[in-house]
């Protein structure tokens, strides 16, 4: 056990390293035409990549969510949409898939290289969580998550090792916050004073 433990915190320490570069990157929330319009781009970890192109097929989930914020109460979530994309590397065929499914629609995608496929797997543009009229006012902002399960592990190993998370990874960035309605910018500075 005193052998093992070491090497256990190693692995741990490395792969939160290994992940320390990565993330969501580019995040903005674009309300000129009247609608909630969020694009971002997912940058994976270096060890991520290697798992992504030595795997047969691997899932990769993208929650884009809208909360409404609040100052005491817990933020309140409005709507979000769930984009799930399984990529599908042959190395040795040199295939490469992708599926992309959004709740409504099932996109399937061929690419000439493993470069060109995650390139567009993680880059996300004109994604949108509906219109600010529909919006009470006040003060809300975007939550963009990106997850990616374990492979099934054995049930005897998953009870021995509780301890150890069930995802390979899990990113979360928060735009920063945005006001809706006429006067709604003015009203917060109120509050913001009378604190």
């Amino acid at each position: 056990m005193k052998k093992i433990l070491p090497i256990i915190l190693f692995f741990l320490l490395s792969s939160i390293q290994l992940s320390h570069a990565a993330g969501i990157k580019d995040l903005t929330v674009d309300l000129d035409s009247g609608e909630i319009t969020v694009g971002f781009r997912f940058e994976p970890a270096p060890g991520d990549i290697s798992h992504f192109r030595n795997a047969i097929s691997r899932e990769i989930v993208f929650f884009i969510d809208l909360f409404r914020l609040w100052k005491v109460w817990p933020d309140e979530f409005i709507k979000g949409v769930k984009i799930i994309r399984k990529l599908h590397s042959d190395e040795m065929k040199k295939e490469y898939r992708l599926d992309s499914y959004d709740g409504k629609q099932l996109t399937l995608k061929r690419f000439n290289s493993f470069s060109s496929m995650t390139d567009w797997a993680f880059t996300f543009r004109g994604i949108k969580l509906g219109r600010l009229d529909e919006l009470q006012k006040g003060r809300y902002f975007v939550r963009v998550t990106v997850e990616s399960k374990k492979e099934k592990v054995p049930s005897i190993i998953s009870e021995v090792f509780f301890f150890l998370p069930s995802r390979e990874f899990r990113y979360r960035l928060d735009s920063p916050p945005f006001y809706t309605g006429t006067g709604s910018q003015k009203e917060d500075k109120q509050e913001k004073t009378a604190q």
